[in-house]
């Protein structure tokens, strides 16, 4: 990772993997064990990655998921 990113972490890691997460509509629950998050679905994990929410994948990604989640009011 720190060829490509120089100042790269083990938290950059976590951080990608819940914003990429977010944007493929992955199961929450899955995501937590997937990444390590012992206490499964917590505050803590959702923040990960929440500065990238404002990305046009992610964005769409949650959208289709209010989507779903809607569909019946729609």
């Amino acid at each position: 990772v720190r060829k490509v990113v120089p100042e790269a972490t083990a938290y950059s890691l976590r951080h990608s993997f819940r914003l990429n997460a977010t944007t493929h509509n992955a199961n929450a629950v899955n995501a937590a064990l997937l990444g390590g998050w012992t206490n499964g679905v917590n505050g803590v994990m959702l923040n990960y990655g929440s500065a990238g929410l404002t990305n046009t994948e992610a964005l769409a990604g949650l959208a289709e998921t209010a989507a779903v989640i809607n569909k019946h009011l729609l």
